[in-house]
This record gives C-alpha cells, structure tokens and sequence, in this order.
C-alpha cells in the first residue's frame, strides 16, 4: 500500500462533475489457504465470512487496519491490500461528492 492517509495525500484522478465510480474490494481477513477454503464453504452454505474490505473511489483504495502509527486509515492502489487474498468487487454507484 502506499501510505497512511495522515502523512500522505494521494494524486486523484477523476472528474467530480460526473461523479466518481465507487467500488468496495472484498478481501479474505488473511491470506491463509485454510481461510479462503473456510470462507468459500461458509459463503455457499450461510452467506458468512471473515472478510476486510476497501473502498475505492477516484483511483484510490482506502481501508482501516492496525498501525504503529496514525490513525490505521491508509489506502493503497485498487485490490492490492497487503496481507490480504483479493476475492471479488462490488460496485456500489457513483459519489456526488468532489476528489477535494
């Protein structure tokens, strides 16, 4: 990932005049076989899991984890979260809201 959002601000791209896209990454909690399996059973049979996520908009991803430092917010570029296995995305529409 690129940095915590308290000691970094990223470049935006996009337009706020059509909106940006919005996207929520989903993530399997740790990248463990054992919990890709265990979330993939328990998806199919309760709809459940042990998932992180992110959300993207104008380029960037943002999340919450544990930090030494800051506040734990941090983003990093689109399905890329450290420590994390990408599962899948959702799009979720457009912000009304600028990239300032």
């Amino acid at each position: 990932c690129v940095g915590d959002a308290q000691q970094c601000r990223p470049i935006i791209e996009g337009s706020a005049d059509d909106g940006g896209e919005v996207w929520l990454h989903i993530y399997d909690f740790v990248d463990l076989g054992l919990v890709r399996f265990a979330n993939g059973l328990l998806m199919s049979a309760f709809d459940t899991g042990a998932f992180h996520t992110g959300v993207e908009v104008y380029g960037w991803e943002w999340s919450f984890g544990a930090a030494d430092l800051g506040s734990g917010v941090f983003f990093c570029q689109p399905r890329e979260s450290e420590q994390r296995c990408y599962r899948q995305s959702v799009n979720v529409g457009r912000t009304s809201l600028s990239p300032d």
